[in-house]
């Protein structure tokens, strides 16, 4: 026994070192936010007060997290005394003067672990003049005559400024809040374009805080703002499709572009900065489609969202070009490189929902912790929080193996209860994805979404939650996709 003893350590070592435990950085979804308990509950006593109708998420230097939702609720009013009755009818004489609850958009922010600021939520803000607006809400208050109506505004997105303020678009308005006190510190009509539309989109800051903003619908342009909301010039005159948010990088020279119809980012460079001119240079990321977009300020990343199942991806014209994106997953494109270096997927609240659009994505101060949002007005959570871990996912990757393509084994066991193995190989370096879905179609797990060097690895999959049937799993890599069927039988 003291001789085969050392001799099975020996053997247990030497297949664990063949095997090769592969850790890879990734990020682990920490759960809805703000967590159950910490917050407001909604108005059916829920903990997730934000469902589906998020357009807009900030972080402040401070680690505070800013919400915005698009649509007003009855839980979001204030009484107004002053209130002018309309007729409902444009330029029509108003019925009355009297008190009523009027429903707006109140901006909400919480402290990193749920709990609300001491000054959330934010009802108004500091307007024009002696006035001071609600948010995005149907009244203007001022102190020198009744509150009169006004159309209901649609909240349309958040940013920080260069120092840390928070920036509101609601219209054609942007507002200023104070991230230290939530307080109103100016307010900006930026006057896009005449007519119905005038609604602009979340808005782009360089380190100076100079800011590019366009409205949703096209053609209306680029305008830049300095950090005192003084016009400067336009960027480009004239959009050239729907977007819900635009970049710049810190030092003005290049405009991140988002038209999501267009199934591409168009960019344009500036060697003078806002000086300009500004002319387009480039069109990346070809066949994604984005409605939400941000910078990491740790790895100086741009998040991108790749579509929804929506407004579905890899509708490039051109078909010779890999267009490998995914619903409700953000991608950290480089600008240095031009490269796609990490990934981050959604994790869906209902299967294949059309009403889980990802609208908003921000960073902690640190860069380690991500918060995002999705839009469609269903009851999905709306926000969610991700961390970020060195060992969060990994595949065994098997030494030794030189591919000479690529390959997708049938899982074993199968059919399994409740868990099994998937071996696959690329021969490429490139981004790699390997989900399930039901024989609907529907995304039920993505298992890897990451870089890989070529070889052949190994991943599990914990189907404890799925229920019995056929399901499908697609390994897709560079151009190459391969499908194989597998049977859960519980």
């Amino acid at each position: 026994m003291k001789r085969i003893i050392p001799i099975i350590i020996l053997l247990l070592v030497v297949s664990v070192v063949a095997l090769g435990q592969t850790y890879r950085p990734g990020w682990v979804h920490a759960g809805v936010f703000p967590p159950p308990g910490k917050a407001e509950r909604n108005v059916d006593n829920k903990d997730t007060l934000h469902i589906s109708t998020v357009h807009g998420l900030a972080v402040s230097p401070d680690g505070r997290v800013w919400i915005q939702n698009y649509y007003a609720y009855g839980r979001d009013s204030i009484l107004v005394n002053n209130y002018r009755f309309k007729t409902g009818v444009v330029g029509g004489a108003p019925d009355s003067i009297g008190s009523r609850y009027v429903t707006v958009r109140k901006i909400y922010a919480y402290n990193p672990d749920g709990t609300p600021a001491p000054f959330s939520p934010i009802l108004t803000a500091k307007g024009f003049g002696t006035k001071t607006d609600t948010i995005g809400g149907e009244a203007i208050a001022s102190t020198t005559g009744p509150l009169h109506y006004w159309t209901g505004n649609s909240g349309a997105g958040l940013r920080t400024d260069h120092q840390g303020n928070i920036l509101v678009s609601s219209w054609s308005y942007l507002y200023r809040l104070n991230y230290r006190t939530g307080a109103g510190m100016g307010k900006l009509d930026a006057g896009i374009q005449s007519g119905t539309q005038k609604t602009i989109v979340s808005v782009g800051v360089d380190k100076d805080g100079n800011i590019f903003s366009n409205p949703v619908i096209p053609p209306g342009p680029i305008k830049i703002f300095d950090k005192d909301f003084n016009f400067i010039s336009n960027a480009v005159d004239s959009g050239r499709g729907y977007s819900r948010a635009i970049a710049v990088s810190a030092d003005g020279n290049d405009v991140y572009y988002c038209p999501y119809d267009k199934s591409a980012i168009f960019l344009y460079h500036s060697d003078n900065g806002i000086l300009g001119p500004y002319a387009k240079v480039d069109t990346i990321m070809k066949g994604i489609v984005t409605e939400s977009i941000g910078w990491s300020p740790k790895t100086k990343y741009l998040w991108v969202a790749g579509g929804s199942y929506n407004n579905k991806p890899n509708g490039w014209w051109d078909k010779s070009v890999p267009q490998g994106w995914s619903p409700n997953v953000w991608y950290a494109y480089d600008p240095v490189s031009k490269t796609i270096k990490d990934s981050l997927a959604w994790v869906m609240g209902i299967a294949a929902n059309v009403n889980e659009r990802p609208r908003g994505i921000a960073f902690s101060p640190t860069g380690d912790t991500v918060y995002v949002g999705v839009f469609g007005g269903g009851t999905a959570p709306g926000v969610r929080r991700y961390i970020y871990s060195p060992t969060a996912v990994y595949v065994e990757k098997e030494e030794g193996v030189i591919p000479t393509g690529y390959a997708l084994s049938q899982n074993y066991p199968n059919p399994f209860n409740p868990s099994t193995q998937i071996r696959f190989t690329i021969a490429q370096t490139g981004m790699t994805s390997l989900r399930v879905y039901d024989v609907m179609g529907r995304e039920m797990k993505t298992l890897v979404q990451q870089e890989l060097n070529p070889g052949s690895y190994t991943v599990a999959l914990d189907a404890k939650d799925l229920a019995s049937g056929t399901y499908i799993y697609v390994l897709t890599s560079g151009n190459t996709r391969l499908t194989n069927k597998m049977v859960l039988v519980k």
